[in-house]
Formats: C-alpha cells, sequence, structure tokens
C-alpha cells in the first residue's frame, strides 16, 4: 500500500488522508497510557481488539438509524471512515468501581456495580451532569454530592 500523508496523531490512533475526498483512515495503535499520562506502555494487540471493538460499535448504532463515520473496516487494525466533526467523549468500561470513579461516587474501591458503562464528556462543565445521570440510572443518586463533582483532565 502507498504511503499516505497523516493527518493526526492520538494516544490510541492515528489519522491518515483517505484514498477519497471527505474520506480518512484510521490505524488504531497498541499504545496504553494511564494516570494522565505518567505511566506508558504497549500492550499487544490492543490495537486489532479496539479496531474490532470500534466497528462493532458503529455497526450496532447504523442499525439502529444512528448515522456514524464508519465506511468499513479496511484490515485488523484499520477502518475507512468519513471525515467528520468529533464529539469529545470518553467511553470508560468498569466492572467494578476503583479510582476517581469509586470517589465521585462515594462508594468504596471494589465495590461490583450493576450496570458497567459510564460515559463521559471531555468537558468539565458538562461533565459533572454526565457524572450526575449515570449515578442516577445505577441507584446511586447522590444529590447532596453531585454539586462538587468536577471532571479534570
Amino acid at each position: 500500500m502507498a504511503r499516505r500523508r497523516q493527518i493526526y496523531e492520538g494516544k490510541a490512533k492515528v489519522l491518515f488522508e483517505g484514498p477519497e475526498p471527505g474520506t480518512l483512515v484510521q490505524h488504531f495503535k497498541d499504545d496504553a497510557s494511564a494516570f494522565n499520562h505518567q505511566k506508558r506502555g504497549v500492550i499487544a494487540g490492543k490495537g486489532v481488539l479496539n479496531n474490532r471493538i470500534s466497528e462493532f460499535l458503529m455497526l450496532k448504532l447504523a442499525g439502529i438509524g444512528i448515522p456514524t463515520h464508519l465506511v468499513r473496516r479496511l484490515n485488523m487494525r484499520e477502518q475507512l471512515v468519513r471525515e467528520v466533526e468529533m464529539i469529545a467523549i470518553a467511553v470508560v468500561v468498569c466492572n467494578v468501581a476503583a479510582g476517581k470513579l469509586a470517589r465521585r461516587l462515594g462508594i468504596a474501591e471494589g465495590t461490583a456495580l450493576p450496570r458497567s458503562i459510564s460515559v463521559r464528556p471531555s468537558i468539565s462543565a458538562s461533565g459533572s451532569r454526565m457524572m450526575r445521570s449515570f449515578s442516577s440510572r445505577i441507584g446511586w443518586d447522590r444529590s447532596d454530592r453531585a454539586a462538587s463533582w468536577r471532571f479534570r483532565r
């Protein structure tokens, strides 16, 4: 395959110019980071899994009528996608409360969660609203603490 011009590189993906106007090739990396980039490493196969998980989720959304950027999976690590304006959210999948989530919900680390997905905007002003919504959905509405919840990068 011919070398492509790199458009963007983040901690999990690299975007390259696509074959047609308005398209990009999204390459999933094996890089991993934790604790606000203080801890970094490589997890072999992470990019392959993220590619398949992303494809699965985008196809499910398209299946219920929600348009996505996915055109098709190209190979084990890459997708052809439409160029779109990104909505910055973070999806954190967890089965057990730990770290910031446990502190924000006011529960002990190690507490099993009745549901396993938390979606957070990357914008701190909206983050508190999203956490209140999440805690209410899982039955841990702590309205007395909600005003003090803040998301920090």
